[in-house]
């Protein structure tokens, strides 16, 4: 998200934001990664809309968890996320290319 924000302040908060959104989803409901109980991170790829649209959304197999079930989870939880807050008006881009690692754990309370 540093690498998204370009440094700026005013994108970092809002990159941030996006982070706490799908955070937030993820923990919001019992995601089935199809029975597979195996710790993993998944990278997903996605450009977002000036106007808060996710636009795509896709895996970066070549860095992700060789999990094709959590990939198929992480990438779910990215969508039910969006839509996001539109861009801070003193951010002029059209869209913006994300990437966001999304960590599976087994066990815990």
């Amino acid at each position: 998200l540093t690498e998204a924000s370009g440094g700026n302040p005013v994108l970092l908060s809002y990159f941030s934001a996006i982070r706490e959104r799908i955070q937030q989803t993820a923990n919001g409901r019992r995601w089935d990664p199809a029975g597979e109980l195996k710790p993993g991170i998944a990278y997903i790829g996605f450009v977002i809309a000036s106007t808060g649209r996710l636009q795509s959304a896709g895996i970066l197999s070549d860095r992700s968890t060789a999990s094709s079930a959590l990939c198929h989870v992480a990438l779910q939880i990215v969508r039910a996320a969006s839509p996001f807050l539109p861009f801070p008006p003193s951010f002029s881009e059209s869209s913006k290319a994300v990437i966001i690692p999304i960590e599976f754990a087994v066990g815990g309370p």
